[in-house]
């Protein structure tokens, strides 16, 4: 998920597992444990495109990575804790600069965003953006970097550390596994990508109160009952929330199973995922034997059917370009299989993942959101993703907005 949610979520581990030894400093390393699987993302500066793409949630994603690293980095920071590294005047303003980076970062995030929106609903996510960093910055500030911090934490030891790295990079490959995009859970004994297709990558109704709570812990004292209380409940509303989008999947499964039957569309398999920042409309995909069949539904919409399926030919298979080719190969293994590839000139095709949909307003002439340009390379193929169109964007965010509300 993003890096928001998954800062938040590993602050929480920090505290579960050493909140009453370390206080506040546990949040600080939980929330900075729980981003560092997805550093795997620098692999795009040495690494080409398409194997970029396939590294991400890869090794540090897996739970071999889960179980082993804590052991390395849970040393290091047992060390630093022993000697005071990371309470020296030096660390404190190494703090400054990250959380104030963090939330410039996060700042500019939000105005990209905002930039490709209009009416109510950029309102309503710069409203929910400004609280999160306005609050969020002025309780950082008196709460973590001006209070006085303990000269050690002797009762921390490095069990203690170890069991915080754990938590955190445990908690944040399964939480991304609950996602579209897939997490190699099982790397490197298997490349098989984990997805669950439960929750958005983004999903504020899961993130912004998960943030709140847990900040609020953090104005309390490490021993103060009040501050276990938030943190547990925190975590109870964040996983019902998560549960509840589970019992949404299952439920928009038979939709689509039901809707299949009615239209007499003789699946061989589909797949279904909610839609960006929200988990009331929901996008399926369906493959028969010669087509793709593309729906939404939303659990807002007065039938309790897919009424706007759109369908695609398959064009162009991979064996005719080549199916032992490594970059086509990648791309096939990332879509699972759910993937069309068209011409688009005399010596260059498209390869589209169909699992995220078209852009603007999910017309059958538009083009998909995940798409690659293939050309040739020598001997075999080159692949480059292609953005979308930032007015296409706009289009496209307001279209899911209406539908998101049943209209």
């Amino acid at each position: 998920m993003d890096s928001l949610t998954q800062i938040t979520r590993g602050a929480a581990m920090g505290e579960v597992a050493l909140g009453r030894k370390a206080g506040n400093r546990a949040m600080v390393w939980g929330g900075l444990a729980g981003t560092l699987p997805d550093l795997d993302v620098l692999t795009q500066w040495w690494m080409p495109e398409i194997d970029a793409l396939a590294a991400h949630r890869g090794l540090t994603h897996s739970l071999l990575f889960s179980v082993l690293a804590p052991l390395v980095f849970g040393w290091l920071t047992w060390q630093m804790d022993l000697r005071g590294w990371d309470r020296t005047p030096g660390a404190r303003r190494l703090g400054r600069i990250l959380i104030g980076g963090l939330l410039a970062g996060l700042t500019a995030g939000w105005i990209f965003w905002l930039t490709r929106l209009s009416g109510l609903t950029a309102i309503l996510i710069f409203g929910i953006g400004a609280f999160i960093l306005a609050y969020g910055f002025l309780r950082l500030r008196s709460g973590i970097l001006r209070s006085p911090l303990p000269s050690a934490s002797p009762a921390a030891n490095y069990g203690d550390w170890v069991r915080l790295y754990f938590l955190a990079f445990l908690t944040h490959a399964l939480l991304d596994a609950c996602t579209a995009y897939g997490t190699q859970l099982f790397y490197p004994f298997s490349d098989y990508r984990v997805s669950l297709n439960v929750i958005s990558v983004v999903d504020p109704i899961y993130t912004v109160p998960f943030a709140i709570l847990l900040i609020a812990a953090s104005r309390l004292h490490r021993q103060h009952p009040l501050r276990s209380l938030r943190t547990r409940a925190a975590l109870i509303i964040s996983t019902s929330y998560l549960l509840l989008c589970a019992l949404h999947k299952g439920y928009v499964d038979r939709v689509f199973a039901r809707s299949l039957e009615a239209e007499g569309i003789a699946a061989t398999r589909f797949t279904t995922q909610s839609t960006p920042f929200n988990n009331l409309l929901w996008q399926g995909v369906v493959e028969t034997d010669s087509a793709y069949f593309i729906g939404t539904y939303g659990l807002l919409d007065d039938q309790h059917r897919i009424a706007d399926w759109m369908q695609w030919p398959k064009e162009v298979n991979l064996q005719e370009l080549g199916e032992h080719d490594h970059v086509l190969r990648t791309l096939a293994w990332f879509s699972n299989g759910y993937y069309r590839i068209t011409r688009h000139s005399e010596d260059g095709y498209r390869f589209s993942d169909l699992r995220f949909g078209t852009m603007p307003g999910g017309q059958p002439e538009s083009e998909f959101v995940f798409t690659f340009a293939l050309r040739k390379n020598g001997d075999g193929w080159m692949a480059e993703q292609r953005r979308p169109d930032p007015g296409d964007m706009k289009e496209a965010w307001n279209h899911l907005w209406q539908r998101a509300l049943g209209r």
